[in-house]
């Protein structure tokens, strides 16, 4: 049962949707954890709203003990698994675009600092 998308209920409270790469007997490893919230409109509307679980990791993997699941389920329905695997590329894209971003910034602000030296060279009174 390894390689499966799982909906995981923790003893916190928190509900997360991940990949479970792996069981262990005492820990799950899950990749690119996304917690879902329950929302109500005043007009009874409900809709899930989801971000990351964890925001300032480098990895996408976590270890999590099973003393703190509750619940996993398995059997997610096929729509569910889609608009998962959707909120986790727009999300890779984004940081992809910030990286690229600031990479340009970087190499501008390099320029500049180069122009600039050399102007300062070019530029003395004799």
């Amino acid at each position: 049962m390894e390689g499966y998308y799982g909906l995981l209920k923790l003893t916190t409270g928190d509900e997360l949707i991940a990949k479970v790469v792996n069981d262990d007997g005492g820990n799950y490893l899950i990749e690119d954890p996304v917690q879902m919230f329950r929302n109500v409109a005043p007009n009874g509307m409900t809709w899930i709203q989801c971000s990351h679980w964890l925001l300032f990791n480098k990895t996408s993997l976590v270890n999590i003990k099973k003393e703190h699941v509750l619940a996993i389920v398995e059997d997610l329905n096929a729509n569910v698994i889609l608009n998962y695997k959707t909120f986790l590329e727009a999300g890779y894209m984004e940081h992809n675009m910030k990286e690229k971003m600031e990479q340009e910034k970087s190499r501008e602000n390099e320029a500049r600092r180069n122009i600039s030296s050399h102007m300062i060279a070019n530029n003395s009174v004799h």
